[in-house]
C-alpha cells in the first residue's frame, strides 16, 4: 500500500504557497474553464515537491498522475 498521506499533505502546502491561487480561483469561478483547474492542481503539486524534497517520489508521482487524471473530469458548481 502506498503511503499516500505525504503525499497529500504536501499537494495541500503547494496550494497554500501558490501567490497566484486567488486570482486564479477567481478566474476558474468566473469562466469555468476546467484548464484553470487543471493549472491550479499542477501548481500545487510542483509547488509542494519543491517545498519538500524529502517526500516518497513514488508515492507523490502516484498520486499527483490519479488526481491530475481525474482533474479535468471534475464538475464545477457554481
Amino acid at each position: 500500500m502506498r503511503n499516500i498521506h505525504g503525499s497529500s499533505f504536501t499537494h495541500e502546502i503547494g496550494h497554500a504557497q501558490e501567490k497566484e491561487l486567488t486570482a486564479l480561483s477567481e478566474e476558474l469561478w468566473s469562466t469555468g474553464n476546467p484548464k484553470i483547474l487543471y493549472q491550479i492542481e499542477v501548481k500545487a503539486w510542483d509547488i509542494g515537491v519543491e517545498i519538500m524534497p524529502f517526500i516518497n517520489l513514488d508515492s507523490f508521482t502516484f498520486m499527483k498522475d490519479e488526481s491530475l487524471a481525474h482533474c479535468s473530469k471534475r464538475l464545477l458548481v457554481g
